[in-house]
């Protein structure tokens, strides 16, 4: 993600317009990094589950205005495809591939979220404190497992738009799954 023209692009668009977008890879042993690192991948995950679940709901949702207001394209999609309404069909079917594309994007930021998670729990005490607000001491061969069911835990927690509140409810969703560590 980080090869030199993207860095380059990054830097140029951070000086057009200001930003201060990262265009360095994380140093996962600098507390700032990893503190940074977590925010945005517990972000990203939060936000991408989010979508996720719009596009779902707009999924059920369309299938339920098929039902009603279209009952035989509804019907033909499932029982007689070739005779049913190809619009109707092919919106069916982008809702499906745009849902399986978000569903990899979590995947990818569960990733990228474990790395971060891992490197934050293997760092001293005052660097788990400085970033998730308390040590944890998890066995090793409990990690993998924990940030599994912790991860699976986001679809049942709230998202939020802003970053720092997902950070806050993943920590939240932590410590009430972790607390008796």
């Amino acid at each position: 993600m980080f090869d030199r023209e993207n860095a380059e692009n990054i830097e140029k668009i951070n000086a057009f317009m200001g930003m201060r977008h990262r265009s360095t890879p994380y140093d996962l042993t600098n507390p700032d990094d990893l503190k940074q690192a977590f925010l945005l991948t517990v972000a990203a995950s939060m936000d991408y589950r989010r979508y996720w679940r719009s596009l779902e709901n707009i999924a059920e949702e369309f299938d339920e205005s098929l039902e009603y207001y279209d009952t035989a394209a509804w019907l033909n999609m499932s029982l007689n495809p070739g005779k049913s309404d190809v619009l109707s069909m092919e919106a069916a079917g982008m809702l499906s591939v745009t849902s399986d594309i978000f569903s990899q994007l979590i995947e990818r930021a569960d990733r990228s979220c474990t790395t971060i998670l891992k490197a934050i729990l293997a760092a001293p005490a005052a660097v788990q404190q400085d970033v998730l607000g308390r040590a944890y001491s998890i066995p090793a061969n409990e990690l993998d497992e924990r940030i599994k069911i912790l991860l699976e835990g986001l679809d049942e927690s709230d998202m939020h738009y802003q970053m720092e509140k997902n950070r806050e409810a993943f920590i939240e969703l932590m410590e009430s799954m972790w607390e008796e560590q």
